[in-house]
């Protein structure tokens, strides 16, 4: 029986760990009883007494320990002051006091320096803290921060040990072997297994290590070392990436503990004078808060049981890295979930020195479900230190699979089981069924139908109240946000293939794009470019596995010896990007990667003057909180500017494109001013030039992750810039300054060109910059124009409509109106008074087809349209109030 262990009958009432405890408390209740009483009779006892002694033998102190004397010496530590000043005539006085308990003036005496001229400690002790003889309420003995354990330390420490070690069984038994090392506890009771699961702590292991990891696996008893390697990182995660807690330490200790009490009785021989061993030194053996932070002597309290050569000790990050070597090396599908697991919690929490190690550890098994795990890990990534391992971890991975990492990515795509049409249908309890499928914009979704195949939207609460049916419902649910991430990261691997300069053999192609049932719908949807080995080139469409020309037409099929890029409509002419256009609309097809509608950006003749610096975006005032989140979207490296680290704006917003060599960088600053700061972060960014840097290779950044690339100091001329990587990185930057901007622009100080952002940018408030409605429309505006001009013949309102160069103007039933086809925002003509209307999320959407999906912005003005066209039904007070109080005459 448990009850029959040695260590819980020697903490029961009469063996030697208790009497020896409960002879301490009564030594305490002494010394609380006496502090207590001459506070009784002055509250300011002990304070007296301190102030005493600093003016009779502090400068004296000084003297002999060798420091500068200073004034008003009362405020130094009071750990300084030795416990005798609390007894001596010449500090306390010759008046008649309580008696103090003996061993307390024991102590007294024993603590002093005979080698010292005045009254003096030998050391700084427990027993000199102001918290015991300080002024104000009176502390315990046991306080939080210096305790002395008791009877209800021991008997939570015996209900420890029966309990962790089922528990946490891991982790028990490894911190209890690192205690056992610390002391000299009988050598009989080492476990060698510890020694064998200890390799170098490195964030990449050596080959000669996962060969001895391999070796450990393949011995008689390897499954058992694995069994125990996963239940420690279990237990390791359990207690969120701390090795010990009170709990464990109290469970792992209480064995030393009582072999100690033994051992000191013995030598001592008396429960007493043991006692006073352990009261006049607690800090001996007794740690700090009962928590284990730092694995040594000191934090454990042990010193005075010896201690063993370092070579005999365990390193427990030596350990960790054993069994994160060791799983990695099973690659058993439980221990690439268990190192999942430990991957989300470590980058959840940022703890940087356990999560590098552990995506490393991940990369190695080269898993499909590791490797999914690394990229949604990616995405999610805000430290820049991690996302260097886990490019790092895929790079492992792509090497092991002897393929890039980009093609890697491809082939362990999840297909979620979807059929030729990118569906799968789930049957569900009660007859009901539900589908899984892909949405026009590459979201999943789960559509659920009743026994007779009508469609159920929302949910009924009948079947919400099925328990059964529910999870399952949620279960497919969780699948399809799973799916919706996942097609996040394919769509822009599939769009940066422009900036990595990516080409597919037709072999490729056909393996991990028209035969995988999610990665299909992509590619059926985008434009390709085939090359031919002598250079000839046709672009196709694959809108259903089988290839279309422009005009709509079948052409021939994909032949074997064509590769595969990306269709960009740069530098083409413009007769065919219409035709395209046509094409698309034709056969209602909206690309999740706009190539017909895809906005071009060329070099102008104001950004050849300004060299090697562009200043497009310049002057922009972006809400910084919108712009970092679409940066990293977007892949960018992205710092955010605080106020309380001014270094935070020496580092500009960045992406690196190893394959043309170039480093794109836009400079940025924050904004001063009213409400400026939030929780010490810029509210606002001031933009600055834009500038390339070029790019060395050591390495090879498709195989490796880009790990020995080296950014240069040297800037590129716009002019050598590529177009195609000119155009892909100025509509990034368009993006963020298009959604995150707030309408106004900053012009430069006199004389203020070519300096630093820094010298100008700390205006006083928003409110004196203007916008400017004026200025023609570029990029993602432009092609917003384009789509508009399609779109408003169409529409049976078309007759109060107008379109100008900049703006939609709406002529409605009260009033006239112009809209900023740049920006969305409404005037009132013809006094130019700005309307405020926010769109209402919860009105049900027009039914206009666009030929995208991922402009916000034109789907407002589309509504402002509608919405203002017929001004004569708006029955929102709010948008009324904006409104002249008399309507002009003739605006219908």
């Amino acid at each position: 029986m448990q009850q029959r262990d040695p260590v819980l009958v020697a903490s029961l009432p009469g063996g030697p760990l208790y009497r020896l405890l409960s002879k301490v408390g009564d030594m305490e209740r002494a010394f609380i009883e006496w502090r207590t009483l001459m506070r009784s009779r002055c509250p300011t006892v002990f304070e007296d007494a301190r102030k005493k002694w600093v003016e009779l033998y502090e400068q004296q102190r000084c003297a002999y320990k060798g420091y500068a004397f200073k004034e008003h010496a009362y405020q130094y530590r009071s750990d300084t002051i030795p416990l005798a000043a609390y007894f001596l005539p010449e500090t306390m006085g010759t008046a008649p006091r309580p008696t103090s308990p003996k061993w307390l003036e024991r102590l007294s005496r024993e603590s002093l320096d005979p080698k010292a001229p005045i009254p003096l400690a030998k050391r700084h002790s427990y027993w000199t803290r102001f918290e015991i003889f300080g002024s104000g309420p009176a502390p315990s003995v046991n306080s939080e921060s210096h305790r002395i354990i008791d009877l209800k330390w021991l008997a939570q420490a015996r209900a420890d040990y029966i309990r962790i070690p089922v528990e946490r069984p891991g982790a028990f038994r490894l911190i209890r072997q690192h205690i056992i090392r610390l002391t000299l506890y009988p050598s009989n009771v080492d476990d060698p297994v510890f020694d064998r699961l200890s390799t170098p702590d490195n964030v990449t292991p050596s080959v000669r290590t996962l060969r001895d990891r391999a070796a450990i696996l393949a011995a008689p008893d390897g499954q058992d070392v694995l069994i125990l390697a996963r239940t420690i990182l279990r237990d390791f995660n359990m207690a969120d990436g701390r090795w010990i807690d009170g709990p464990l330490y109290r469970a792992a200790i209480l064995p030393i503990l009582v072999l100690h009490a033994n051992n000191r009785i013995k030598a001592t021989g008396s429960v007493r004078e043991a006692a006073y061993e352990l009261t006049a030194e607690p800090d001996a053996f007794i740690p700090e808060q009962e928590t284990l932070w730092r694995m040594d002597t000191a934090a454990l309290g042990l010193q005075n049981l010896g201690k063993r050569p370092l070579a005999e000790l365990l390193n427990l990050n030596k350990i960790l890295c054993g069994c994160l070597w060791l799983v990695a090396v099973s690659g058993e599908p439980e221990d690439v979930q268990l190192l999942s697991t430990l991957a989300k919690k470590f980058q959840k929490n940022e703890k940087l020195f356990e999560f590098n190690r552990i995506i490393r550890a991940l990369g190695l098994t080269a898993d499909r479900d590791a490797i999914n795990e690394q990229i949604a890990l990616r995405q999610k990534t805000r430290h820049s230190l991690m996302l260097g391992q886990i490019n790092a971890a895929l790079a492992d991975s792509a090497r092991k699979s002897g393929t890039s990492i980009t093609e890697l990515e491809e082939r362990s795509a999840y297909t979620h089981d979807l059929d030729s049409h990118h569906e799968r249908t789930v049957p569900l309890p009660n007859g009901l069924t539900a589908t899984l499928s892909l949405k026009t914009n590459a979201s999943g979704t789960i559509t659920l139908f009743s026994a007779d195949g009508t469609e159920l939207r929302p949910v009924p609460p009948a079947i919400r109240a099925e328990l059964k049916t529910i999870r399952a419902y949620e279960k497919l649910r969780e699948e399809a946000r799973d799916l919706t991430k996942e097609m996040q990261a394919h769509r822009l691997r599939l769009e940066r293939s422009w900036l990595t300069q990516e080409r597919w053999t037709a072999e490729r192609f056909r393996t991990n794009y028209l035969a995988h049932p999610v990665l299909s719908w992509l590619a059926h949807r985008q434009i390709w470019t085939l090359t031919a080995p002598d250079g000839t080139q046709r672009t196709v469409l694959f809108p259903n596995g089988t290839p279309i020309a422009p005009d709509g037409t079948p052409t021939t099929p994909l032949r074997d010896d064509e590769t595969l890029t990306l269709w960009h409509p740069l530098d083409v002419d413009m007769a065919f990007v219409n035709q395209w256009r046509d094409t698309l609309e034709a056969i209602a097809l909206v690309q999740p990667i706009r190539q017909a509608w895809r906005e071009t950006y060329v070099l102008t003749d104001a950004e050849r003057a300004t060299s090697p610096a562009s200043l497009r975006y310049a002057r922009q005032v972006l809400r910084q909180a919108q712009s970092v989140e679409l940066g990293r979207q977007r892949g960018w490296r992205v710092r955010t500017l605080s106020m309380h680290m001014p270094s935070s704006e020496g580092e500009p917003t960045s992406l690196t494109i190893p394959a043309a060599g170039l480093h794109a960088e836009i400079w940025t600053a924050g904004v001063d001013g009213q409400a400026a700061f939030h929780h010490g972060t810029f509210t606002h960014i001031l933009t600055d030039r834009v500038q390339f840097r070029t790019v060395t290779d050591k390495g090879s950044w498709r195989q490796d992750g880009g790990k020995k690339l080296t950014i240069g100091k040297d800037t590129v001329a716009l002019e050598d810039v590529p177009p195609l990587i000119f155009s892909e990185v100025m509509r990034d930057l368009d993006l963020f300054v298009s959604v995150a901007s707030i309408g106004l622009e900053v012009t430069y100080l006199d004389g203020a060109e070519g300096r630093s952002i820094g010298e100008w940018r700390r205006l006083s408030d928003l409110a004196m910059w203007k916008q400017d409605e004026t200025t023609s429309l570029n990029g993602r505006a432009r092609i917003r124009y384009e789509t508009l001009e399609r779109i408003l013949p169409r529409l049976t309102i078309a007759d109060r409509l107008e379109l100008t160069d900049t703006h939609a103007h709406v002529r409605g039933v009260l009033h006239s109106y112009r809209i900023h086809i740049g920006t969305g925002n409404i005037f009132l003509d013809p006094d130019r008074r700005y309307i405020c209307i926010v769109p209402d999320s919860r009105k049900k959407k027009f039914s206009i087809a666009l030929p995208f999906d991922d402009d916000q912005t034109l789907s407002v003005i589309l509504s402002k349209i509608f919405l203002l066209a017929a001004d004569d039904k708006i029955n929102d007070p709010v948008i009324l109030r904006q409104f002249p109080a008399s309507p002009p005459e003739n605006v219908s």
